[in-house]
């Protein structure tokens, strides 16, 4: 099979999609929201419908509400429930702008799956329709024990927690230390404040750049990510910083969750090598007292 992959490891483009549904070394995971409900349609053969999994369902929607991240342990018992080993692929896809598959693409990552074994499916499922790819209505059960899981499998993939994700403490260090560039990636009205989303005051960490995470999705072209050219005329002001590819990067929005998708962008597109999310984002920092906001 022939794969080509854009940017280094991280994402992939629809070519040669054929291959893709007779090929076990693959696993397709969907990141889905309205799709199981309303489109009832589905990625063909191997595919996990992450969400549509009431149990997962619950653990991602409630990264929304808590801005926390999932267990290793949560993580792992998904991955053995897909039928994941160490030798397959994930390709990650959602119908969301690719927000919830970059989403789930850095708390993999954040656990040590290696960037040459996760992939986030350029454009995702409006791409995929787009194009003319084939879908099913319905989605095959799966089901662990017809998949011969074992604990030697998941201890082969040894989730370890790294240091994708960072809390406060280390917020207040690289702000102490001025070190590093804080990115929002919230709207412009949550950045200035006007918009508090339920927060106890509203305003931005100081000092940070401002760069809404739909600016970054190419809308026109069935919202597939935008390029590091592109990239550059969106957001002049971070290169204005001059920053070389191992200055630290904290990318922040309410829960982490836009955050993920300009980290694995400024990551995976313009090849930085030290970017974080500051996983309980401003839904911490503006409702704990003492902290200095703009």
């Amino acid at each position: 099979m022939v794969v080509y992959f854009c940017g280094i490891y991280y994402f992939l483009h629809i070519l040669l999609i054929g291959t893709f549904r007779n090929d076990r070394d693959i696993l397709m995971i969907g990141t889905l929201e309205a799709m199981v409900s309303i489109y009832k349609a589905y990625f063909p053969a191997d595919t996990v419908i992450w969400q549509s999994r009431c149990k997962f369902h619950i653990t991602f929607f409630g990264l929304k509400g808590s801005g926390g991240c999932m267990s290793e342990r949560n993580l792992e018992e998904f991955l053995q429930e897909t039928g994941y080993d160490s030798s397959k692929t994930l390709v990650l896809y959602d119908n969301r702008e690719n927000l919830l598959s970059s989403r789930a693409w850095w708390i993999f990552s954040h656990y040590g799956i290696p960037p040459e074994k996760i992939k986030v499916l350029d454009g995702g499922w409006k791409h995929w329709v787009a194009n003319g790819n084939p879908v099913v209505t319905e989605c095959e059960e799966i089901e662990s024990a017809k998949m011969d899981i074992t604990e030697n499998k998941i201890a082969r993939i040894q989730l370890c927690a790294g240091n994708k994700l960072i809390g406060l403490g280390e917020v207040q260090t690289l702000l102490s230390e001025r070190d590093g560039i804080f990115i929002d990636t919230r709207t412009e009205e949550e950045f200035s404040g006007q918009f508090l989303f339920g927060n106890a005051r509203g305003g931005h960490i100081p000092g940070a750049l401002h760069f809404e995470w739909i600016n970054g999705i190419d809308e026109e072209n069935n919202d597939t990510f935008k390029s590091e050219d592109q990239m550059r005329e969106e957001f002049p002001e971070l290169w204005e910083n001059q920053p070389d590819l191992d200055t630290p990067i904290v990318s922040y929005c309410q829960v982490g969750i836009r955050a993920a998708n300009v980290a694995f962008m400024l990551e995976g597109v313009c090849g930085f090598k030290n970017v974080k999310v500051y996983e309980k984002s401003m839904q911490e920092y503006l409702n704990r007292e003492g902290m200095h906001v703009e």
